[in-house]
């Protein structure tokens, strides 16, 4: 792939296929995590990507990955009793921040409270302390529990080899492993199973993923701008603005 000077030059290479691409070029887009800074920014994209019917996903890898699906199976067949469902329902959210002397979040904890089936989520992030101190991955990272039982899964959370069921008088731990290409000294990130998903989407005419809508990506930012406003995190109006930026002046 040849050097470029701006943003924009890219979009009008002809020849340029497997780079992510502004949705005003025509061209499907497979958007690196956050998929925005702001709620504002990711609707007027999935607005965007709707009216040209193009696909538009965010680039969520760890959702795509075989363990993640088999723990939603699990959840969704009941294994581990009621677990409230709260996709549809806008959560109130709290939050606090600890910020670096730059003014990046360091550490942050929030907890959402959906009201209405009366569920509660919480969740943290730490530069300055690890989840799993020793790497062995013997500690558990996120815990979904249910009138029966619970799951819980392994670290590291982006991409976790096992997790385990704990129900009364039953514990079951399931391991999965990261495929490796053997012909590329052993290296394997599970990135292909979003590639694939992104392949299957596209070859049948889908403009998003069932696995991880639009819509869902766009209350996820919401989420995390409130979150970061309860926190003071303040983002300069260069990154929180609507204008398209092709580096050209």
């Amino acid at each position: 792939m040849p050097p470029y000077g701006s943003y924009g030059d890219p979009v009008s290479d002809p020849n340029v296929e497997n780079v992510l691409m502004i949705l005003n070029a025509g061209k499907h887009v497979l958007c690196e995590e956050p998929i925005t800074v702001t709620a504002e920014q990711a609707r007027a994209l999935v607005d965007l990507a709707r009216q040209k019917a193009l696909f538009l996903m965010e680039a969520v890898w760890t959702r795509f990955q075989p363990l993640t699906k088999e723990v939603c199976r699990l959840i969704v067949a009941g294994e581990i009793g009621n677990v409230t469902r709260a996709k549809k329902e806008k959560p109130v959210v709290v939050a606090a921040a600890n910020r670096y002397h730059t003014g990046v979040d360091d550490d942050i904890a929030l907890v959402l409270h959906f009201q209405k089936p009366g569920a509660l989520g919480v969740a943290t992030s730490s530069l300055r302390a690890a989840t799993d101190v020793d790497s062995i991955g013997d500690v558990s990272a996120i815990r979904i529990q249910g009138s029966k039982g619970e799951t819980r899964v392994a670290c590291p959370t982006h991409q976790p080899c096992s997790f385990t069921l704990v129900k009364k008088g039953h514990v079951r731990t399931t391991e999965f492993s990261i495929l490796r290409d053997e012909q590329r000294k052993n290296w394997g990130k599970d990135l292909f199973w979003e590639a694939d998903e992104v392949a299957r989407c596209i070859i049948a005419g889908k403009t998003e993923s069932d696995i991880l809508p639009l819509d869902e990506a766009v209350a996820t930012i919401r989420i995390m701008e409130e979150a970061l406003r309860q926190g003071g995190v303040m983002y300069p109006a260069t990154i929180t603005s609507l204008a398209e930026d092709t580096g050209k002046t």
